[in-house]
């Protein structure tokens, strides 16, 4: 039993004893004629930026870019559905280089899942693509850009767009998205 309670005592003096970290600063604006909003910001790391619009719009882009273009070459494999076991749906794999686009199909759609855009012939949209400087796009979306690294996402969190930037060019950037 005196073994149990210092068992106890010293697991619970591990978890009290831990030091948080800082939480990061987070700052509000709201842009009236584009409607974008920074909901938060790390010091010197991530800054996030809500905007359903720019998130949708760009997702339809590469859909569209991936189906239309010949610079890829695709990776097809069997995936099970994980709502119903008896139904093998698809994953679809776009290379280019060292980029690559993941795309999931059902019997009734498809979807884009993730993407690492490292080559600048890809392109997000017409006028956004790797190799960009941080000034011309923060012109396209009409916001500062604070950081190296901007997480642009849909509303839920559930989809988002992530621009790595390095000595003021864009280097890469990154797709999540949410498959149910």
């Amino acid at each position: 039993m005196k073994k149990t309670i210092l068992l106890l005592l010293g697991i619970m003096m591990c978890f009290s004893c831990k030091q948080n970290k800082p939480s990061p600063k987070i700052e509000l604006k709201i842009s009236e004629p584009n409607g974008i909003e920074i909901i938060e910001k790390a010091e010197n790391e991530i800054q996030y930026i809500e905007n359903d619009t720019l998130v949708i719009n760009w997702e339809n882009n590469l859909e569209n870019f991936c189906s239309k273009s010949s610079l890829f070459k695709k990776q097809i494999e069997p995936y099970e559905n994980h709502h119903d076991e008896t139904v093998i749906d698809t994953i679809k794999t776009f290379i280019f280089e060292k980029s690559n686009l993941k795309f999931y199909k059902a019997v009734n759609f498809e979807k884009l899942m993730s993407a690492r855009i490292i080559n600048e012939e890809i392109k997000i949209s017409e006028s956004i693509n790797v190799g960009m400087t941080k000034s011309q796009f923060e012109k396209i979306i009409k916001t500062e850009i604070e950081s190296d690294i901007l997480n642009i996402e849909n509303l839920e969190g559930s989809i988002s767009f992530i621009f790595e930037f390095n000595n003021g060019t864009l280097k890469i950037v990154e797709f999540e998205g949410y498959i149910d």
